[in-house]
């Protein structure tokens, strides 16, 4: 890889695009120097501060953003550098997105934060701080962005009393056969409760919208940042890479051909030595016959260079998808996880409230003392006993 500076870093934050390669890309390259983080860190502010469109801004946080996250598992070099300069990142962005009313990029910063507050990326305080920055949202905008937990929690706070069994079935104040003791109150149930036993409620783990990024270890984001949703073909990656088996610079056969090419031809001052004409010609006809061999090596080895770039685009769109369907399982079984908890709970006070009520089977004995008929029975001679 490429070594580091930092014309050649600010190169390729002004090529940087918001698809999954060229932001992978630079990621990685980033990643790779991660001992030059300070200077990365400050050539990205600078960049960011001279960017003019808001939506290139947006573009250099999500860069910031694959880099952070793909780091956690190496390193907090970069999280504590973007962290100190982060503040001012977000209200920059933020501030040319509302120039030009770009709600868009502002809901795409709103994003940032929820992301990085469910992967714990940076603490609850400075995460508020940057929302703070974001406050001039339109109410109905801002909506979207509340979490599933921050629902749960209203819909909890609302209960209900379970309704009375019907008088047909058990008095207004039963009593307890032993003492008389009268009926403990009714339990209450809240909503949560009953949206989870009924399958109704949203588990605290919602699916919320996810910001691009890219890891080799763990892709950890919703990779298609271009609107690309089919997934991608393992038949092409696997030709791809069946082509590069036979790759021109493992051709032994034409890498020694040109090192046989006499160095006469590569020198002039060697060439200016030879006074024998027909020396002359037969390098000359050495030179022309290797000046097409070469050019035709070259042509293979630019093919080759595309054909590698492709493996590398195809490959990091494989562990994209992947990775994000990996992200897709855990989700739902953090959503069934937390389903199963609610459905238990719920089950333990429906158990406690079936316990609370009263104990009938004592009263059936004293209800069939009046199922006889209520006419008096008589003797064999028609007297009345």
């Amino acid at each position: 890889m490429a070594a580091f500076s930092d014309q050649a870093f600010k190169t390729r934050l002004k090529d940087l695009n918001q698809t999954q390669q060229s932001i992978q890309t630079i990621s990685l390259w980033a990643i790779h120097h991660r001992k030059h983080c300070n200077r990365v860190v400050a050539i990205w502010m600078d960049q960011l501060r001279e960017a003019k469109d808001a939506a290139q801004k947006l573009t250099l946080l999500y860069f910031a953003n694959d880099v952070i996250q793909n780091m956690r598992k190496k390193g907090t070099e970069y999280q504590s550098d973007f962290k100190a300069v982060m503040l001012e990142a977000f209200d920059n962005a933020a501030t040319a997105a509302r120039l030009t009313s770009n709600d868009k990029i502002i809901k795409s910063l709103g994003r940032l934060v929820v992301v990085w507050r469910e992967r714990s990326i940076f603490d609850e305080a400075f995460l508020t701080k940057l929302e703070q920055g974001l406050e001039t949202i339109p109410a109905a905008e801002a909506a979207p962005q509340k979490t599933a937990a921050s629902l749960a929690a209203t819909s909890a706070t609302r209960s209900f009393t379970v309704p009375p069994v019907s008088p047909s079935v058990t008095p207004k104040t039963p009593t307890m056969d032993n003492g008389g003791e009268s009926m403990p109150k009714r339990l209450k149930i809240n909503s949560a409760d009953f949206q989870a036993f009924s399958g109704k409620s949203k588990p605290e783990a919602a699916k919320t919208a996810h910001v691009p990024t890219s890891d080799d270890e763990e892709y950890e984001e919703v990779p298609f940042v271009n609107g690309e949703t089919q997934a991608p073909k393992l038949e092409t990656l696997l030709r791809l890479v069946q082509k590069l088996q036979s790759a021109p610079s493992a051709n032994a056969a034409i890498r020694s051909k040109i090192a046989e090419l006499p160095a006469v031809i590569t020198d002039p001052a060697a060439i200016d030595r030879i006074s024998d004409r027909q020396e002359i010609d037969r390098l000359i006809g050495v030179a022309k016959e290797g000046l097409q061999m070469v050019v035709e090596y070259n042509k293979e080895l630019n093919q080759e260079l595309l054909d590698r770039q492709a493996v590398a685009s195809e490959l990091a769109r494989q562990l994209a998808y992947h990775r994000k369907i990996i992200d897709d399982k855990e989700r739902l079984r953090e959503d069934l996880a937390n389903q199963i908890s609610q459905r238990r709970a719920f089950r333990d006070k429906l158990a406690i409230h079936v316990d609370s009520l009263p104990d009938m089977t004592g009263t059936s004995s004293f209800g069939n003392s009046y199922s006889r008929s209520p006419k008096s029975s008589t003797n064999k001679n028609g007297s009345a006993k």
